[in-house]
């Protein structure tokens, strides 16, 4: 009987655990509908590289992911899930394009490190940006403080969906990836 009651002790807390993973998801950034913000940043990698351009506004037009990752929580999950997220996104077209920002508050040390992250990882369809705050996060992009990514699909100046993930994995790409479907749909 003992290891009957130990077996469900196990089951219940392996389900509580899905759960608490499952609520741990924040509301972090602009809501469905809402105007992109501006987003100035330093772009590390990729086209305008060395310059401190307004991306939203030169992605306007154009099915954009932006995924804010503040520097001191980056890791292999989250490295893989922007791998997955930039594998996928250049199969939707129109200029498609992943936007990584760096929150950080040591802009040297990330824009040092991220040619590196880009020469381990190989994007193919990404731009690499810092942003010289980690607390606070561009100015109207609504970033919630407990999210290690967070994911924003946008196109034609509107955020189409926005995802606040707490300790993500690749699983959370289609999430996204259906968002960027229903985009396309319309």
């Amino acid at each position: 009987m003992k290891s009957l009651s130990a077996g469900w002790l196990v089951a219940f807390l392996w389900f509580a655990g899905l759960a608490a993973q499952a609520l741990a998801d924040v509301d972090s950034g602009p809501k469905t509908g809402d105007p992109v913000p501006p987003l100035k940043v330093t772009v590390v990698v990729g086209d305008d590289q060395g310059k401190e351009i307004d991306l939203a506004k030169a992605r306007e037009e154009k099915p954009t992911v932006y995924c804010f990752v503040p520097a001191d929580r980056f890791s292999r999950p989250i490295a893989r899930t922007m791998k997955k997220l930039d594998g996928e996104i250049d199969k939707f077209g129109q200029g498609a394009r992943l936007v990584a920002v760096w929150l950080t508050d040591d802009a040297k040390k990330s824009s040092d490190y991220l040619p590196k992250l880009q020469q381990s990882l190989k994007f193919d369809a990404a731009t690499l940006a810092v942003y010289p705050s980690m607390s606070t996060g561009p100015e109207g992009w609504a970033l919630h403080s407990d999210a290690d990514l967070t994911v924003v699909v946008a196109t034609d100046k509107r955020t189409l969906a926005s995802f606040g993930f707490v300790g993500p994995n690749d699983t959370v790409v289609k999430q996204v990836l259906e968002a960027i479907h229903k985009a396309k749909e319309k």
